[in-house]
């Protein structure tokens, strides 16, 4: 492999050009202290007493045992303002999805007793408080991620940093995008060479949900040494934030011509979490695809307008498909009228074998984790590793709650065994 730094150019030459981005990697002041309370404050859903599904009441049993009265006062000003705010977020939510005034008024009043998102109820589809006994809410998913972890990979470098876990792949020999270069600090760094005409795409190392992806696209002729390094040196300009960031460049992969019907030329992925069993082998818990709802996306992630739809884990059969975070119900494709419900996913038993075995070999003192595996033309490739898939997106995919699941029997038990070991509160993470 080549191993070469090159300083940007002078002058940028007309010939290279980036083409397309999804959405921007936001990086000011707002973001990031939303992602440092997202990842180091857990809500506790209620003041004394949690308000929460049956299989997690030990858990929040434990905690509540371990408030004191500065938590318990701050859990009651929390409390009287989310009561506060939920006739208005509830409108909202209504106006959204399209539903009447009698749903907002019946979720209205399933949310204050159950202290939960209107949101939530839209994605679930709930109609009766009782049905909540099973769900992970949208704010649960990330505090219980953290408090199953083992504390030593708790935030992991190697599931939060998609270099990190490239080279990772790449000395374990596991299929993964080749990674053209690197650039970070002002510097691009290659460690291969691109071809001229080529798309490549360019990714944050530490990024989540698609945003900041860009595709670019290499002029036919010319050096293409040059022009990957021309395009990076004007994304430096223009991209807001690009030097705070280490960004990786990647092959473009093409997705298998079985699924274009459903994906158009954008690469599909399937959402896998494993899960270590009782005896501390990886089980897969959850199966979804993502696939775009516009062919003229870049990525298929749920959060910039993406679909899923559930795989059966046997077959690798696909069911109805559905929009991931606003209204859509789907059982043939919204754009191409290809049918969903009945695909096949290509390499199924590969696809399976390949995130146990790398979750057993690489990963063995994570509890869960979620992996992200492109279905190409050329095989299953691994994307990322996820230390707190979203629970929300199985929930929603499948159309049924994860408590009686075998992923809310192992995250019940896991949840009790970090309490046996005493495991102390979670490190903060900056």
């Amino acid at each position: 492999m080549l191993h070469a730094n090159i300083s940007p150019p002078s002058a940028l030459p007309h010939t290279a050009t980036a083409t397309r981005s999804a959405a921007s990697v936001k990086l000011g002041l707002r973001h990031r202290l939303y992602d440092l309370l997202r990842l180091n404050f857990a809500l506790f859903p209620g003041i004394r007493q949690a308000r929460s599904a049956t299989f997690l009441q030990p858990h929040y049993a434990h905690r509540a045992a371990r408030q004191g009265l500065p938590r318990i006062a701050f859990n009651a000003l929390v409390f009287v303002a989310f009561q506060t705010w939920l006739p208005f977020r509830t409108r909202a939510v209504a106006r959204k999805w399209g539903h009447d005034r009698i749903w907002e008024k019946r979720t209205l009043q399933i949310c204050r007793s159950r202290f939960v998102d209107p949101n939530d109820i839209a994605l679930f589809r709930i109609e009766q408080a009782g049905q909540l006994d099973d769900y992970v809410r949208r704010f649960e998913h990330i505090p219980l991620g953290r408090a199953m972890a083992h504390a030593e990979s708790d935030h992991s470098a190697l599931l939060i940093d998609k270099l990190h876990f490239y080279q990772t792949c790449n000395a374990g020999n596991l299929p993964h995008p080749e990674v053209i270069a690197y650039d970070e600090a002002g510097l691009l760094r290659l460690d291969a060479k691109p071809n001229a005409g080529e798309t490549l795409f360019v990714k944050p190392a530490c990024g989540s949900g698609g945003r900041g992806a860009i595709e670019i696209e290499l002029p036919a002729d010319g050096d293409p040494v040059a022009h990957l390094q021309t395009i990076v040196a004007g994304l430096r300009q223009r991209e807001k934030g690009w030097d705070k960031q280490c960004w990786i460049i990647q092959r473009r992969l093409q997705p298998h011509p079985q699924l274009r019907a459903l994906c158009g030329p954008v690469l599909p992925t399937a959402r896998l979490i494993t899960m270590l069993d009782e005896r501390g082998r990886p089980e897969i818990v959850s199966t979804v695809l993502r696939f775009p709802a516009r062919f003229d996306a870049i990525v298929d992630n749920i959060g910039l307008g993406g679909l899923s739809a559930p795989i059966d884990a046997d077959s690798g059969e696909l069911g109805a498909g559905c929009a991931g975070m606003r209204p859509g119900e789907y059982r043939e494709h919204p754009e191409s009228g290809a049918a969903i419900e009945g695909c096949t996913i290509p390499f199924w038993p590969d696809i399976r074998e390949l995130v146990e075995r790398c979750h057993a070999n690489h990963f063995s003192d994570h509890v869960m984790v979620g992996w992200d595996v492109a279905i190409a033309d050329t095989g299953p490739a691994l994307l990322e590793a996820n230390a707190r898939p979203s629970i929300i997106l199985a929930q929603r995919a499948t159309r049924k709650p994860v408590g009686p699941t075998r992923m809310g029997q192992l995250m019940a038990f896991h949840l009790e065994a970090r309490r046996q070991e005493g495991k102390g509160r979670n490190r903060i993470i900056m």
